[in-house]
């Protein structure tokens, strides 16, 4: 149970520090566009999101807007997706199953 625990803690730390770098990366010079202001225009919202992303909820329409105002920010859902989904979420999983 405590592996769990800590599993879970660094999963908020890695949505956190991701949000944090998404509100200063797209979600304050974007905020003239209301999708990107809705999406990441606070830490909250940051977060929320990117919990979204990370259960592949919706990432891909997200991703393509940001990409029209941002061409390089795939790099960052691509990075995020990686370390969330297929790297965290395995070692939840892995925790609960033994």
């Amino acid at each position: 149970a405590r592996v769990l625990v800590w599993a879970f803690v660094l999963l908020c730390l890695c949505i956190y520090v991701f949000a944090v770098f998404a509100v200063q990366s797209m979600g304050q010079p974007l905020k003239d566009d209301p999708v990107m202001l809705e999406s990441f225009g606070t830490l909250q919202r940051a977060m929320f999101t990117l919990f979204e992303v990370m259960t592949a909820e919706g990432w891909a329409d997200l991703c393509r807007h940001a990409m029209k105002l941002t061409p390089v920010v795939w790099i960052f859902f691509v990075c995020y997706l990686s370390l969330t989904t297929f790297a965290l979420m395995n070692v939840v999983t892995a925790t609960m199953v033994e």
